[in-house]
């Protein structure tokens, strides 16, 4: 894996808005491996695809994660800065099959991968019927990762049977299994005192990110085509030192 250079910058940020997040994430990391093919990126665990993404947004913008993000109870505009080696806290071995037991039922499952969240971006909210009062997004995932389910005698059962208390205890065995997948920090505002938890999207980040960056570098290769008259290819092609070198002579 290598970083972003400026001229994929620019383009990933022309085209991040005909693509939804799951797909982007992949384009992201496909841009920057083009050794792994489309197939092993997809079928990453969620948490595989996220420490790398997270890796990859390192070396291509630095460590320092500046964040900002409201208070839920008073508004309160929060600016964090984080460490981005520090939240990457391990992501799973493989993606199974594995095996877990609650209250005397096996369950055989496999981790979510990108072309699940995929499905999950299609079902856009519309229940799916297992007629059992799990949620439609929940209910789906026990669909399409849920490999085989016995219960405490032994028969085989289907998704829609195993009880709320044992989704809830596959949920658990998962998040345990590929924690990259679900980081979520400890926020406390300095106003209110109100306390909370937020989910760290790095999808997200690193889609913003892109915006920003973008911007900067139209910004440089307007100024500097203007005033040495080069080719946009050529400004891009140049390192971020040597044109901010340039930038530098020119504007002194």
């Amino acid at each position: 894996m290598r970083a972003l250079r400026a001229s994929e910058i620019l383009d990933l940020w022309e085209t991040s808005g005909r693509h939804h997040g799951v797909d982007l994430a992949l384009i992201l990391l496909q841009t920057a491996s083009p050794e792994l093919s489309w197939e092993r990126l997809v079928r990453l665990t969620v948490g595989q695809r996220d420490e790398r993404l997270m890796r990859l947004r390192e070396l291509t913008f630095g460590s320092l994660l500046r964040l900002q993000t409201p208070c839920p109870q008073c508004s309160e505009a929060l600016e964090l800065e984080l460490e981005s080696p520090r939240l990457r806290v391990g992501s799973a071995s493989s993606a199974g099959p594995h095996e877990s037991q609650w209250e005397g039922w096996r369950l055989q499952w496999r981790l979510p991968d990108s072309e699940d969240l995929a499905a999950l971006a299609r079902l856009g909210g519309q229940a799916i019927g297992d007629g059992e009062g799990v949620s439609s997004g929940e209910g789906l995932l026990l669909q399409r990762c849920l490999l085989a389910l016995w219960d405490e005698e032994g028969r085989q059962r289907v998704a829609g049977e195993l009880p709320a208390a044992g989704r809830a205890a596959l949920g658990e065995a998962m998040s345990a299994a590929d924690p990259q997948a679900e980081v979520i920090f400890d926020l406390r505002c300095p106003r209110c005192e109100h306390r909370w938890q937020s989910l760290l999207d790095i999808v997200e980040i690193f889609t913003q990110e892109l915006a920003t960056q973008s911007r900067r570098l139209l910004a440089e290769v307007h100024f500097l085509a203007r005033y040495y008259g080069w080719r946009e290819a050529d400004i891009l092609a140049l390192s971020g030192r040597r044109r901010q070198a340039y930038l530098d002579l020119a504007r002194a």
